[in-house]
């Protein structure tokens, strides 16, 4: 389910569902939650016509949950005793728990509007997808859409319902994987945008669709990709600022590069500071403190790393980086790009 996304519910064919049908009860502490629609989706015809005409071309179809809350026990309520033991069953959350920020949802959809016609055209755009729904159980109207987040481990299964019934869609996609999302039957719109997911998960992300006009494959849409991270920033968490000291100062920064060199070195003229004259005017320090030091124990230092790298190239057992690995074309493969290029 994606965050701030109100909920499409997985209507069958042919119901008599009341829009609050999809009731759950638990009987041990008579909590009821359950789900009130704006829009019917193959609901009841009296409910579905009265709705219908109150959409406008486009409009994202969603639905509203609300919470009955737990009746009273001799006069005293269990919610927060409730609350409390459930949280100790919470299963962990997975890429396929995505929930996806508002705000990344917005540009993701102005983008699909834009660049496909056939879902700016839509007279309903559609999110099926959220925890225990049944995506392939809606009623697909002609002008309907699909915009959404859906879960990735049956992603090729998604896409395949979709391109089988010519619903266009625009799908998350996790951007390591995207060109083995139906096997390359769909298009690939390549972002790899970084975006933390409401719970918590950091997913590389792209996107597949079926909706790019001119027999495009595959774009790239690095455009997209500032946009959402753009947006994705307003409500991202505070990211420290990262400091880089010169010459002539000696910091924890610069115990790691001496470690990762395995460095042996000796300084001696050094006196210790808590921060710089320059973090001192706008309240910063050096984290931990830090010395600083004559230009000759940073002559000693550079000179310290130089011999402690060769001493680790000379050493008997020092097995260098492997070269990387190119994978050379076969005659078929080759054979095949000069046919698109014909």
């Amino acid at each position: 389910m994606q965050a701030g996304d109100e909920p499409t519910p997985p209507f069958k064919q042919g119901n008599n569902d009341r829009s609050d049908s999809n009731i759950h009860t638990d009987s041990r502490n008579r909590q009821r939650i359950g789900y009130r629609h704006r829009a019917n989706v193959g609901g009841d015809s009296k409910t579905e016509t009265k709705n219908k005409g109150k959409m406008e071309q486009g409009e994202t179809l969603v639905l509203k949950p609300y919470t009955i809350k737990p009746r009273k026990t001799q006069g005293t309520t269990r919610w927060e005793d409730y609350e409390a033991f459930v949280g100790k069953f919470e299963t962990a959350r997975t890429t396929d728990d995505c929930q996806t920020p508002a705000e990344v949802y917005g540009v993701v959809a102005e983008y699909a509007k834009a660049e496909c016609p056939r879902i700016g055209a839509a007279k309903r755009i559609l999110r099926p997808f959220w925890p225990g729904a049944d995506y392939t159980s809606l009623i697909y109207e002609e002008g309907d859409a699909v915009v959404d987040n859906p879960p990735f481990s049956i992603l090729t299964q998604i896409v395949r319902f979709y391109s089988g019934r010519d619903i266009p869609f625009f799908l998350f996609a996790q951007g390591l994987t995207l060109f083995s999302v139906a096997a390359g039957e769909a298009q690939y719109v390549c972002t790899n945008a970084s975006i933390t997911y409401e719970n918590g998960a950091k997913v590389l992300t792209s996107f597949v669709t079926n909706a790019l006009p001119g027999g495009v494959k595959i774009r790239t849409a690095p455009g997209l990709k500032r946009r959402i991270e753009a947006a994705h920033r307003v409500k991202a968490k505070f990211q420290a600022p990262k400091y880089i000291y010169t010459a002539g100062t000696f910091t924890l920064q610069d115990i790691r590069r001496m470690e990762a060199a395995d460095a042996v070195v000796d300084i001696t003229r050094a006196e210790f500071v808590r921060g710089l004259d320059s973090q001192k005017k706008v309240g910063k320090a050096i984290y931990g403190g830090g010395f600083l030091i004559a230009e000759s124990e940073v002559r000693k230092m550079a000179e310290a790393e130089r011999r402690a790298k060769g001493a680790r190239a000379a050493a008997p057992d020092y097995e260098p980086e492997p070269p990387p690995i190119e994978w050379e074309l076969s005659e078929r493969e080759r054979a095949i790009i000069n046919r698109l290029g014909e």
